[in-house]
C-alpha cells in the first residue's frame, strides 16, 4: 500500500520533532572487496560492510525543546543519538527505521526570501534497522498490554526494540518491555528497556536468539502519574 509523505513523524533522543521538518531520507550502503584472480575475464566482489545515515531538512525554531535546542548540542557528541523515522505515520503496526548514531552536520540557513532552514546528518553506528510500531506515541497512566503484532513467523536472528519517551510525570518509575508468543495468547518478556524514571528519553536495545511469531509492548508502572511514550521492535 502507498503512504503519503505528509503523514511522517521524526522522533529523536525523545522529542518529537515531527512537525519542523518537511523532508528525511536514510541511505543505505553496502561496501564491497575485489576478489578477482587470474584468469577471470570480470571483475569478481565479495559483500563488505554496510552503512547508513540520515539525514532531514526543514524549518528553524529556537524555542525550547524545538528542533535548535535538541539537535544542536549533539553534534559530534560521543554519545549516540536515538532517531526514528516513521514514513507511513505513527499508527500500530506501521514501519519505520530506527538508527543509534552520531550526529554529523547541522546547519542552519537564512535565505532573504524565506523562513530560516536547518538539516542535519548522523551516521549510524548499529546500519539501518527496519522497525514496526508497536506503541504509538501517547499517554498512559496505568499498566498497558499491547495488542500483537503478527511477524508471520518465527524468526532466529533476534531483534532491535526502539523506546522514546516525551512526557513524564508523577510515577516513581515506569518499565517498558517487548514480549514475545507462539500463539497470541501466552506472552513472556523478549526486552526489557531501561526503567524510566524521567523525559525526554530514548534508547535502543538488541536481543539475540528466537523471536516468536507475535510481538507486543508491556508498560508496567510504579505510583499513579503520566508518561508520554513510542515503543517500536523490528526482527533481525
Amino acid at each position: 500500500m502507498f503512504v503519503h509523505g505528509k503523514n511522517t513523524k521524526v522522533y529523536v533522543n525523545g522529542y518529537d520533532l515531527s512537525d519542523m521538518f518537511r523532508a528525511s531520507s536514510i541511505p543505505a550502503a553496502s561496501g564491497t572487496a575485489e576478489t578477482t584472480t587470474y584468469g577471470k575475464s570480470d571483475k569478481t566482489f565479495i559483500a563488505g560492510l554496510k552503512e547508513a545515515t540520515i539525514s532531514v531538512e526543514g524549518l528553524f525554531d529556537g524555542t525550547a525543546d524545538k528542533v535548535d535546542e535538541v539537535l544542536a548540542p549533539i553534534l559530534g557528541a560521543s554519545a549516540k543519538s536515538v532517531w526514528t523515522i516513521l514514513q507511513g505515520g505513527d499508527v500500530l503496526g506501521g514501519r519505520g527505521v530506527g538508527v543509534d548514531g552520531i550526529e554529523t552536520a547541522y546547519e542552519v540557513t537564512s535565505p532573504i526570501e524565506d523562513a530560516v532552514q536547518v538539516t542535519a546528518e548522523a551516521q549510524s553506528s548499529s546500519g539501518r534497522d527496519g522497525i514496526i510500531v508497536h506503541h504509538a506515541l501517547a499517554a498512559r497512566t496505568s499498566d498497558f498490554d499491547g495488542a500483537g503484532v503478527d511477524g508471520g513467523a518465527a524468526s532466529t536472528n533476534g531483534g532491535i526494540g526502539y523506546m522514546h519517551v516525551t512526557d513524564y510525570s508523577g510515577f516513581s518509575s515506569v518499565v517498558i518491555k517487548i514480549q514475545d508468543s507462539a500463539d497470541d495468547i501466552s506472552y513472556a518478556d523478549l526486552l526489557t528497556f531501561s526503567a524510566v524514571s524521567s523525559a525526554p528519553l530514548a534508547e535502543r536495545q538488541a536481543v539475540a536468539g528466537t523471536v516468536r511469531q507475535y510481538t507486543r509492548v508491556a508498560i508496567d508502572v510504579t505510583g499513579i502519574g503520566s508518561i508520554t511514550l513510542f515503543a517500536g521492535f523490528g526482527r533481525k
